[in-house]
């Protein structure tokens, strides 16, 4: 099995210990070294040493260099970092840089777990590993509208709003499906369509709303959306049918029966 070369950097001991542990019995993952400064990890990741790293582990409150002022100061855009801290005013913030995902500690391994598979889903996306020149540039200057989101075990999440396949509600929650994950939130179905800024979501029904890119057939009181070799089928209230025909025209999935 290949394994992801990963470092930590955490000036606590204890945490440091955690994710070290964490690391070593993660079968897919091969620990390639541990700072306690982030000073001394930006001098390893500006080395030949670090060509292979794949994710770093990334605390965020450090004395000397915090990991925000981390992130500002080395190129990690052929790398995963996935921050945590104790803090949960950081995450926002930490979106801003593309982080992979950012954790609460105390981290159970589970959820540990849960960001690696994420990792290795962005590393597989970007090919071998190594970001290509074209990939960077699409990743600097990607302003797809994005919206930050926190699921119902207080992970916040950033989603581009054209990743959005499906919303499905739930009384006082919804269900975000996208290619990628499923994620469920304390909200309700007009506060997120609210809170999107792009008619790449559409209403479809007052339970569901479908990213219009993932329709792929339509009628008088049906939608399919796909979701990678999966359809999902929502029922289309007469309330949005005009509107709903009105936008797949042209993209041959309507259909009068």
């Amino acid at each position: 099995m290949l394994k992801i070369n990963c470092i930590v950097v955490d000036d606590d001991s204890f945490s440091s210990k955690v994710m070290t542990s964490f690391i070593s019995r993660t079968s897919s993952l091969s620990l390639a070294g541990y700072f306690a400064s982030a000073i001394d990890a930006v001098n390893f990741l500006l080395s030949k040493e670090a060509e292979n790293i794949g994710i770093v582990f990334l605390d965020i409150e450090m004395p000397e260099m915090s990991g925000i002022e981390f992130m500002r100061t080395v190129d990690l855009s052929h790398i995963e970092v996935i921050m945590y801290s104790s803090q949960e005013k950081y995450a926002l913030e930490s979106y801003e840089y593309d982080v992979c995902d950012y954790l609460l500690k105390p981290v159970s391994y589970a959820r540990f777990i849960k960001s690696v598979n994420k990792a290795k889903l962005r590393i597989d996306q970007k090919g071998s590993g190594v970001i290509s020149e074209t990939a960077k540039n699409v990743v600097e200057n990607d302003t797809r509208p994005s919206i930050c989101l926190k699921d119902i075990n207080g992970q916040t999440h950033k989603i581009h709003q054209d990743d959005i396949a499906l919303i499905q509600a739930m009384e006082n929650y919804i269900k975000i499906s996208t290619p990628y994950a499923q994620l469920t939130i304390h909200m309700t179905m007009k506060r997120i369509m609210d809170l999107l800024s792009t008619d790449e979501v559409v209403r479809v029904h007052r339970s569901f709303a479908v990213g219009r890119r993932y329709v792929v057939r339509a009628s008088a009181d049906e939608v399919v959306a796909q979701i990678g070799t999966k359809e999902t089928k929502m029922p289309l209230s007469r309330t949005y049918r005009v509107v709903i025909k009105s936008l797949m025209e042209g993209k041959d999935v309507w259909s009068e029966g």
